[in-house]
């Protein structure tokens, strides 16, 4: 016999080779634990970069893993290698909320702002 139909508001799930592709958006994201307030408190500023005055925002870019954890890290966009090397060492120590796709864990691309301000 077949199975019973699925009811009209409910998606089947994703095919299991489509779990380990990576997505570019999906129905939940991913969630920062600790926020983008907790990744600021896990930055270092560079004390060579301090004395010379270097800010600005450095965008990393990562995979969020299925099971939240982080991979492919990568700078997208810096004003220089010191800030970028103390935002990578702070998103590598982060974790994620896995993002969901039709009720499943999937990998995620995904891009954080980190902020170098001199007080």
């Amino acid at each position: 016999p077949a199975p019973p139909p699925l009811p009209r508001d409910t998606a089947p799930p994703p095919p299991l080779d489509l779990i380990d592709d990576i997505h570019e958006a999906v129905e939940i994201e991913p969630v920062l634990i600790g926020g983008i307030e907790g990744l600021q408190r896990r930055v270092t500023y560079p004390e060579a970069a301090r004395r010379i005055g270097q800010e600005g925002t450095v965008y990393v870019g990562f995979v969020v893993e299925r099971d939240g954890s982080i991979t492919d890290v990568a700078v997208l966009r810096s004003p220089g290698a010191l800030l970028s090397e103390a935002a990578v060492e702070a998103v590598r120590a982060s974790r994620f909320e896995p993002g969901i796709q039709q009720g499943r864990a999937v990998r995620v691309r995904y891009t954080v702002p980190v902020r170098f301000v001199l007080r």
